[in-house]
């Protein structure tokens, strides 16, 4: 059994745990954006688990798969970030930025890298994107003029596991894009451990958030 399809069913593994509590928290909560995690969650390890077997079985390449789930993410990121933010001008920044990456997208894909080749300027838009949206996130949480209880707030979790994914993966693929370039076994190897690293951390604080919610409505009764 090889290293990555270890890394890959561990990344996996995780989705589904947070599958799980973000169904437990949207029982409990009746939060929309429990339950629209819930859906996203399910489509991106489908996804993953389609391109893993597509490629796997046919030798061919799967990156049309994996843009798909970059699309789906933009969408899902700019919802949540839109209904998560309370200040008018940081909602329209949102709406704005959501916009101009969905344009690039549809641009990037017909007439720049196309669709089957992976989106490698999508994925740097979008990165940009989901940490412009946690830094607006914060700063709208420190404006509010209330005593914050991060219990409380589990957006806040879950933006910090977005920031530290996309701003980490982010700085590698351009800090260390001759090496990745290079496509070495020793820098594709290095890539798959750093990126397997973020994943953990991102998936991780995604549970945080989730369990949060389960303290929150408890401590609430």
């Amino acid at each position: 059994m090889s290293t990555f399809f270890l890394q890959f069913s561990t990344i996996s593994l995780l989705i589904v745990v947070n599958i799980i509590l973000s169904m437990i928290a949207y029982k409990k909560s009746g939060l929309n954006w429990a339950r629209l995690f819930t859906i996203y969650l399910i489509i991106s390890i489908c996804l993953q688990w389609t391109g893993y077997w597509y490629s796997h079985l046919t030798g061919k390449s799967n990156h049309f798969i994996f843009n798909i789930e970059l699309i789906i993410e933009i969408l899902f990121y700019s919802y949540l970030f839109y209904h998560s933010i309370n200040l008018p001008f940081l909602k329209s920044v949102v709406l704005v930025a959501s916009a101009g990456t969905l344009i690039f997208v549809a641009i990037n894909i017909a007439v720049i890298q196309g669709f089957f080749y992976y989106n490698t300027y999508t994925f740097y838009v979008q990165a940009v994107m989901v940490i412009l949206f946690c830094l607006l996130y914060f700063y709208d949480l420190i404006k509010q003029d209330v005593i914050i209880h991060l219990y409380e707030r589990p957006i806040f979790w879950i933006s910090t596991g977005l920031f530290f994914f996309y701003f980490g993966d982010i700085t590698y693929f351009l800090l260390g894009d001759s090496l990745f370039k290079s496509r070495t076994p020793a820098s594709l190897q290095l890539y798959r451990y750093i990126s397997f690293t973020l994943d953990l951390i991102q998936y991780a604080f995604f549970n945080i958030g989730f369990i949060s919610i389960l303290a929150w409505t408890k401590i609430k009764r």
